[in-house]
Formats: structure tokens, C-alpha cells, sequence
């Protein structure tokens, strides 16, 4: 999956970026506190969302390609006032959030329209399905919908540690750039 564009507003936080365009190859850099980090947990909200997350007040829009299909994904959860010193790993129903909308599109065919009233899916009305989740993780057995579900579920965040000016990178990363024939003598500084 390779993300082209995408827009994040955080209602509850009351934080946002306009839309960031990403290349082939792209470094966030800046000093301290512009929002590097939280751009890569935005990213990282939008994966728990087509896992099926419930976040309070978020709002996206999420340009992406994958397998030679140009995706646009984008929707909306309602903002609630909650309690934030209960620490409860399972959320009730109470504590969820209703998404409002939420549209998904494959070349410019729409696959999903939600609104709070109904989800279409391929331009059929779907029977009352659970408000709290996204489509695509609702859906994510249809065929049109299951590689949206496996890219954003091959996103990963990993710290980075920096030691003595040697980079140490995640093991799965590693085994990623060997299993796709480079050469391990061109990148032998990553061991």
C-alpha cells in the first residue's frame, strides 16, 4: 500500500493537518513538536479504524494505492465527552462512537457510501449493521473490500532506535528488503 495523500482532523485533540502529499520516497523531518510523530499516529488511527476501532471525533480523508488500484477512503466519527480517567481495555457500547459517514471508492467507483442511516455497498442498500465499525472492517470478507483490510493491516510503526550513529531497524523491515532479492552485500549496514 502506498499512501499518496491524506488529510486528519482530530475533533476531540482539536488537531488537524491539511493535506500532506507523499511521494515515492518521503522523511518527515523537523524540530520537535511540529507533528512528525503524530502524523505517523494518524496513520496508525486510520489502520485501527479498518480493524474496526472506534475513535472519538476523528475525521479523515486517505488517498492510497494498492495491487494498481487508486483507493480514496474518508469518513467521519462523532465527538462525545467522555470520562478520560476510566481505563477499561473492552469498550462498551456507551463508550463507542458512531461514525457518521464514511465513503470508499476503487478508481472512481464508489464501493461504500455510509451515512448515519444506511451503508450502500456497490449500490445496494445493506440491512442495519453495527454503527461503531467501519465498512471496510465490517466488510472486509467481500472481495472488493479484503485488500483495503490487508494493506492497512501490513502498516507498521516501530521506533526507530539510534545508537553510536548505527540505525537498528525492525526485524520484519529486514526480512522484508531480503525476501525481495537485494542483494544483502549492497544493504549489509542494516544487520
Amino acid at each position: 500500500m502506498k499512501i499518496n495523500k491524506i488529510t486528519y482532523y482530530d475533533h476531540k485533540l482539536e488537531w488537524q493537518f491539511e493535506p500532506i502529499h507523499f511521494s515515492e520516497l518521503n522523511l518527515l523531518v523537523g524540530i520537535s513538536g511540529v507533528g512528525k510523530t503524530q502524523i505517523l499516529k494518524s496513520i496508525m488511527s486510520l489502520r485501527k479504524i479498518a480493524r474496526g476501532g472506534s475513535l472519538n471525533g476523528v475525521e479523515w480523508d486517505i488517498d492510497f494505492s494498492l495491487n494498481n488500484y487508486e483507493y480514496k477512503w474518508n469518513g467521519k466519527f462523532e465527538k462525545k465527552e467522555v470520562n478520560e480517567f476510566i481505563i477499561d481495555t473492552e469498550q462498551s457500547e456507551k463508550d463507542k462512537f458512531r461514525i457518521h459517514r464514511e465513503h470508499l471508492s476503487v478508481n472512481g467507483k464508489t464501493l461504500i457510501e455510509r451515512s448515519n442511516n444506511e451503508i450502500m455497498f456497490n449500490g445496494t442498500k445493506l440491512p442495519k449493521l453495527s454503527p461503531f465499525q467501519s465498512a471496510v472492517q465490517i466488510l472486509s470478507e467481500e472481495e472488493d473490500i479484503a485488500p483495503v483490510k490487508d494493506g492497512f493491516n501490513k502498516v507498521i510503526y516501530s521506533e526507530q532506535l539510534r545508537i553510536e550513529n548505527h540505525v537498528y531497524i525492525d526485524d520484519i523491515i529486514y526480512s522484508s528488503l531480503m525476501s525481495n532479492n537485494l542483494s544483502a552485500k549492497k544493504y549489509s549496514s542494516l544487520e
